[in-house]
């Protein structure tokens, strides 16, 4: 039985599911908060539907650039593949410690492999490495030589 691990703890999935949005008066921009990310602001987008109406939605702001913490790597959301009602974009990348499903070994899943798997691989946001490093090329290796 496989156990998925997710990339936050429980208190920071707590807070993704009680997003609040925040309004500034002063330039009719909202904000959503994140716990990893800071104030993420949002800007109104328009667009034209099939019948010609117009449609006002609300979408991530790809110019944003929050505070990088130490040994983190930039993400760039214009790359990213994701849900704009689902998901969260990704600003920034840290290194993440998991535990592999096939040796039970700690590994780390570090931030410029992720920043691969998301942006030039266009994977999935709920995609995230389960093996280490050495299982992956084993079971690569394993699935080559079975054909």
């Amino acid at each position: 039985m496989r156990v998925r691990r997710s990339a936050y703890s429980k208190k920071e999935k707590k807070k993704l599911k009680k997003r609040k949005y925040k309004k500034s008066l002063a330039d009719n921009r909202r904000f959503v908060s994140h716990p990893l990310f800071g104030e993420i602001p949002m800007i109104e987008k328009t667009t034209i539907g099939f019948n010609g109406k117009k449609n006002k939605t609300w979408g991530y702001d790809p110019d944003y650039k929050p505070k990088l913490p130490k040994n983190a790597v930039a993400g760039n959301i214009r790359e990213q593949m994701f849900c704009h009602m689902c998901h969260t974009p990704k600003y920034f990348y840290v290194d993440i410690e998991r535990e592999c499903v096939q040796c039970n070994q700690l590994f780390v899943f570090s931030a410029k492999e992720q920043k691969y798997w998301y942006e030039t691989l266009k994977f999935n946001f709920h995609s995230s490495a389960i093996r280490c490093v050495s299982c992956r090329r084993k079971q690569r290796s394993d699935k080559s030589a079975n054909g």
